[in-house]
């Protein structure tokens, strides 16, 4: 059923851009599903003999629980009707599709799903769907390792927040059916970025839409999202510049894990510093640091 994956690491703009797709004719972003997060967990199981089992945990799963549709029908079609695992996604995202058209679904409508964990199961999705395109999204690391501090559900280690972005972007190996987009490209130039978008899709831009008026009930209920659901702002590149750290060499610590991936995207190295004891020892630090919080996580 999904035609476009859009991969990013997370804090990078992906809700924004999922929006906003939304609301150009044509297209349909569905909620973030993490669907091969829950394949892979359950992937011991049959899908012939435990089929309800599975069809109860992927209602009940923290991201699908939260889509806006009949939960026992959305089950019951399942047991009924999966074969692969690739039909629970795809009846997954029938009902949400017939849910937000009201059971009248568009033609031609093109499928958008993005969940940041499918990042680093690019290979699967192809395997899955071997059609379809993907967008990279990227944004500044430093700005994603700024924006992860202020996130409950994440760690505030820079070194760890660094090495997710770094192997995220290492896991974006161009293939024919995929673009990169930049993140400072979409809120700086909106208009001109969708274009791009949706003639790599396969679909005209007009450009009318309304950036300032955004309803969704699943994002509208996610403290996470509030600054998604504004209008599109530039006013969130660089902020690293004032939430990073510096006397803790956080943007140091950063530059020198993601130094070679910044560069060949475009971003300017601004501190970084070769050969520096005192950076090692910080980086040390924080993965001691690591290393004692998911043993402690384990007992």
């Amino acid at each position: 059923m999904p035609h476009v994956f859009i991969l990013s690491s997370p804090r990078s703009g992906s809700t924004l851009t999922r929006l906003t797709l939304d609301k150009i004719s044509g297209l349909v972003t569905l909620p973030e599903t993490h669907f091969w997060v829950f394949k892979n967990f359950y992937n011991t199981y049959s899908l012939t003999k435990d089929i309800e089992f599975l069809a109860d945990k992927w209602v009940n799963f923290y991201s699908i629980k939260k889509y806006p549709v009949n939960h026992n029908n959305l089950k019951n079609d399942i047991i009924n009707n999966a074969k692969s695992w690739k039909d629970i996604l795809n009846i997954t995202s029938q009902h949400y599709l017939l849910t937000k058209f009201h059971n009248n679904i568009p033609e031609n409508i093109i499928v958008c799903e993005k969940s940041p964990p499918h990042i680093f199961y690019k290979a699967q999705i192809q395997y899955d769907y071997p059609d379809a395109k993907f967008i990279f999204l990227i944004r500044d690391p430093r700005d994603v390792v700024a924006s992860l501090k202020t996130c409950s559900w994440s760690t505030s280690n820079p070194l760890i927040n660094a090495l997710v972005w770094r192997n995220g972007v290492r896991n974006m190996h161009t293939t024919h059916n995929a673009m990169i987009v930049k993140y400072e490209n979409l809120v700086n130039n909106p208009d001109t970025t969708l274009a791009d978008i949706c003639s790599f899709i396969g679909i005209t831009y007009t450009g009318e839409i309304n950036y300032a008026v955004t309803e969704d009930v699943v994002e509208a209920n996610n403290p996470t999202s509030k600054n998604a659901l504004k209008p599109i702002s530039n006013k969130f590149i660089s902020t690293y510049k004032t939430k990073l750290s510096s006397p803790d060499r956080e943007q140091e610590i950063i530059e020198k894990i993601c130094s070679k991936e910044m560069i060949q995207l475009g971003y300017t190295i601004e501190k970084y510093k070769r050969n520096d004891l005192h950076l090692w020892l910080r980086i040390f630090y924080y993965r001691i640091g690591w290393l004692i919080a998911k043993f402690t996580k384990k007992k």
